[in-house]
């Protein structure tokens, strides 16, 4: 990624977005939510954020309009599915959070799961995707 330039996310950018988190949500079945989905703004500095309510089951998944470093290809549909899979693992965060664990070691344990799912299942089935347009 370049770095030091301000990148305003774009309505496509967020349209590439959202059809990736609907995707997914599709893909892994997580119809029991009622999500939301939005391009906004707020003060944290991830390029994109999911906030879910184990209760409730609701969940809003975010795409930042301002980011420090222009994407790079397929970024965007990396980020949604990221976000997609923060969801999946809201319970087990909640509940983890509730022990014995300290939330740098969950936070981590998480991110490595995600990323290994990133490498193994997003990648080869977005370039499959890809190959048919």
């Amino acid at each position: 990624m370049a770095q030091n330039k301000i990148y305003k996310t774009t309505d496509y950018d967020f349209a590439k977005f959202k059809h990736e988190v609907e995707y997914w949500i599709d893909k892994f079945g997580l119809k029991e939510i009622e999500l939301t989905i939005g391009h906004d703004q707020t003060d944290d500095d991830a390029r994109a954020f999911a906030c879910s309510d184990t209760e409730s089951k609701t969940c809003q998944i975010v795409l930042q309009k301002n980011w420090n470093l222009i994407p790079e290809n397929e970024e965007i549909e990396r980020i949604a599915f990221h976000e997609v899979i923060e969801t999946l693992l809201g319970d087990l965060w909640f509940h983890a959070m509730n022990r014995f664990s300290t939330e740098l070691e969950m936070e981590s344990a998480r991110h490595a799961i995600i990323r290994r799912l990133e490498n193994v299942f997003w990648k080869p089935d977005f370039d499959s995707r890809k190959k048919k347009k």
